[in-house]
């Protein structure tokens, strides 16, 4: 006998006391087994279903660090909401036992049975204990399928039911060929190969081996045998749809592994469920290649004979806006589709900008910059050494085509002035331009066209001071005409700068006119945040005025690095003592410096 720890002692006495007198004398000890030190079962009411079943309350070694376990029998697998098939689910996501103390482990879980109870007596509420089931339906169904290896990518979020086209990526190693990329058009899946390959690829007749099916209703948790698996959907669809799904199958059964999308009723983001349909014979573990031209290999003459091995679940992906950006609760709020940006200057500052952009959810993007990545860019940029050599603008979009194929990137590797030059309504269709060169010839430029062609885009200009401690960005409203060429001196320095350096913080370089301004990643980032936000205070409507927002971080490292942090007219606030970063908001300053900065 496995010895009771003083820990599992307090745990059973505390059990004792929250059932009470009455309740405590129908527990009954029984034999522990496995981990168990010490283990009684308590009989349950009948159920809904008229059953009555038997609780098993076990302390574990480790307890209390290892939880209560709670067993229900007759298991109530697939008849009570959170039963798995030895044990019962006590915690959703993010949550996890109570381990304060022995009492408070048995207090919690034995809260948390009454809740599941509460759902399963014969008096609960149906349509409450179908609710529950439905929140977490998808992790039923897996767990009764075995696991397919194959990941489906789908390309888009199908406007309708019907069948999808696979293609097989085979760019190389056995772990891309377990990807297979869906779309309901042959045309989407060589747009999305064109922009991963970076190069035009054309595709010849592809397989229909998935069918999308859009849910009216949600089946039954437990899953039917495979020779049922459409009717088990059949009640949940329109009978057109059903039909157009039963000639999918007669027609496409001569591939060895297909798949039936499942989309849940109601939900936002889409919650999609993949069941795989393989034919009897094939190996657990294979996957089927389908390429360029697998549709070729359909008959005329099809097999109506094809018996499917048992169901499989495959992980499915959804390359949608509203799965891509869904946990942005932010940008759910507010409706930024079909806007465009320009960045102009893809350095440090501006690939950072960029790629804040795309995950915060601007799907059509405009990069401008005429230079090559060199390994000095390494330490702060976020392109790598495989981008050596490369246009910033095109490696920039490769790497972001590669990721997010559902991003528009234009890339252009020229100043802006000399493709304005060929173009100048080049930026008109913008709805935001951000220029980061840190380079007046281009900065200037950008706000004598912005006063010249009088664009609806707003213009936001964004840059660090030396060492990157402290950063600005002027912000003007959509349609505005501000211009502020009257906040820099005719070399393009700030007259509001915060921060003096020995030969203005430039660091020279060998050869013609080659130098740096100093800079950390951490810094750059922060300023390249606060950017990325401006752009989207000006998309939602909230900068009512010309804005100048400044970020400056720790102080004492300006000292340290030899420079200097001026209070005097014209420059930085006074930053409370022990301020490590702060972010400060306001009217563009006046033409003249003012003293009450």
């Amino acid at each position: 006998m496995k010895k009771i720890t003083p820990k599992i002692q307090q745990g059973v006495d505390f059990l004792h006391q929250y059932l009470g007198q009455d309740a405590s004398s129908w527990l009954r000890v029984v034999d522990p087994k496995d981990k168990e030190v010490v283990a009684y079962e308590f009989p349950l009411p009948e159920d809904y279903l008229g059953v009555s079943r038997v609780l098993r309350i076990s302390f574990c070694e480790g307890f209390p660090t290892v939880g209560l376990r709670l067993q229900i029998s007759p298991s109530p697998w697939l008849l009570w909401p959170h039963a798995m098939p030895q044990s019962l689910c006590l915690y959703g996501f993010g949550e996890h036992p109570a381990a304060n103390s022995p009492e408070s482990v048995v207090n919690d879980a034995l809260k948390r049975l009454s809740k599941i109870l509460e759902l399963v007596l014969p008096s609960s509420n149906i349509k409450e204990r179908n609710e529950e089931f439905y929140r977490e339906i998808t992790s039923y169904w897996r767990l009764q399928l075995n696991f397919n290896n194959q990941q489906l990518v789908v390309l888009e979020h199908p406007s309708t039911n019907g069948e999808l086209c696979g293609l097989t990526d085979q760019r190389g190693g056995i772990k891309r060929h377990q990807v297979v990329w869906l779309a309901s058009q042959q045309t989407m899946i060589e747009k999305h190969l064109s922009k991963i390959l970076n190069r035009v690829e054309k595709v010849s007749v592809l397989a229909p081996v998935a069918y999308f099916i859009r849910l009216n209703s949600y089946p039954t948790v437990e899953i039917p045998n495979s020779n049922e698996i459409f009717e088990w959907i059949e009640n949940h669809i329109s009978s057109v749809d059903y039909q157009k799904l039963l000639a999918w199958d007669k027609r496409n059964n001569i591939y060895p592994i297909r798949w039936l999308l499942l989309e849940l009723p109601n939900t936002e983001p889409p919650i999609i469920q993949a069941i795989t349909l393989k034919q009897k014979g094939l190996k657990r573990d294979s996957h089927q290649v389908y390429g360029k031209r697998a549709g070729r290999r359909l008959r005329k003459q099809q097999n109506n004979n094809v018996t499917l091995s048992s169901l499989e679940h495959s992980p499915v992906h959804l390359l949608a806006n509203n799965v891509i950006h869904s946990r942005n609760i932010e940008l759910a709020n507010n409706d930024i589709a079909g806007k465009k940006v320009a960045v102009i200057g893809a350095g440090s500052l501006g690939s950072s900008v960029v790629m804040h952009l795309v995950r915060a959810g601007i799907t059509d993007i405009t990069i401008v910059d005429p230079d090559r990545f060199e390994s000095a860019n390494l330490g702060r940029h976020i392109l790598g050494v495989d981008d050596l050599g490369k246009y910033k603008t095109q490696a920039l979009k490769e790497r972001i085509q590669k990721d997010m194929s559902h991003i528009t990137i234009t890339s252009i590797p020229q100043y802006i002035q000399y493709e304005c030059i060929k173009n100048i309504g080049l930026l008109d269709e913008m709805d935001v331009v951000v220029i980061t060169t840190a380079d007046w010839n281009s900065e200037e430029f950008i706000w004598l066209l912005h006063q010249v062609r009088q664009p609806k885009w707003a213009l936001i200009q964004a840059w660090a001071e030396p060492h990157a401690i402290i950063g600005h960005v002027l912000i003007t409203r959509p349609n505005s005409i501000a211009d502020g060429r009257y906040l820099f001196d005719e070399h393009g320095s700030f007259l509001h700068r915060h921060s003096e350096w020995k030969d203005n913080g430039v660091i020279p370089l060998p050869g013609c006119g080659e130098a740096f301004l100093p800079g950390g990643p951490i810094g750059i980032n922060t300023i390249a945040t606060i950017t990325v936000q401006s752009v989207f205070d000006v998309l939602v409507g909230k900068v009512e005025s010309e804005t100048w927002v400044t970020s400056i971080g720790d102080i004492e490292k300006i000292h340290k690095l030899n420079g200097m942090y001026v209070r005097s007219t014209s420059v930085g606030p006074n930053i409370p003592e022990g301020c490590k970063q702060i972010v400060i908001s306001r009217d563009w300053p006046k033409e003249q410096c003012s003293s009450d900065l």
